[in-house]
């Protein structure tokens, strides 16, 4: 195996303390499901979402946040030399008391996690596996308003929810591409 460093990208979304509030709002008023599966593999239990959605960029709460959160995201990934970014999911989770999304990854090549409603003294951080050492987990420190993106093959999950306070999360897949010119161009 050759080892390289990947970084863990983490960025505060602009206008987060307006954001906030008319997405919740547009959340709160879909009737969308949630997840609860436990077995050898799975221990989920979403209270609510709408992964079901995620590849419909047209909801209105999506159509608010995508061009704050493509923005953002291309300074993200710019620091590691790439250009562009194309969406191919994105959902909202929340989790109420005891809810969880046990350890698991993602398609296309990042992931990331927007933390829209997180109180980060209370609520569980995103775990992730260290994927040169996967007996290592690394719990990312975050704030509400910041976006987390990181390499999809990452082994990550939302750890339970012991507080009475929901925390809610907008996640995504995206495809990063196009080099920096002056990096490839000799």
């Amino acid at each position: 195996m050759i080892e390289i460093k990947t970084p863990i990208l983490k960025e505060t979304l602009k206008n987060h303390l307006n954001l906030k509030p008319k997405i919740l709002s547009l959340i709160e008023k879909n009737k969308d499901g949630f997840l609860f599966k436990q077995d050898d593999l799975f221990n989920d239990n979403i209270h609510k979402l709408d992964w079901d959605k995620s590849t419909d960029f047209n909801r209105d709460w999506v159509k608010i946040l995508q061009p704050h959160l493509k923005d953002v995201l291309e300074t993200m990934v710019l620091k590691i030399g790439l250009t562009e970014v194309i969406f191919r999911n994105i959902w909202y989770q929340q989790y109420e008391y005891g809810g969880t999304h046990g350890w698991h990854t993602h398609g296309n090549n990042f992931t990331g996690v927007y933390y829209l409603n997180f109180d980060k003294d209370t609520h569980p951080k995103t775990e992730i596996l260290n994927p040169i050492e996967p007996k290592n987990k690394i719990s990312v420190e975050a704030e509400e308003g910041q976006v987390i993106a990181f390499p999809s093959y990452f082994i990550h999950r939302g750890a339970r929810n012991l507080q009475k306070n929901s925390k809610t999360i907008v996640s995504f897949n995206i495809d990063v591409q196009n080099p920096v010119f002056e990096y490839i161009k000799d």
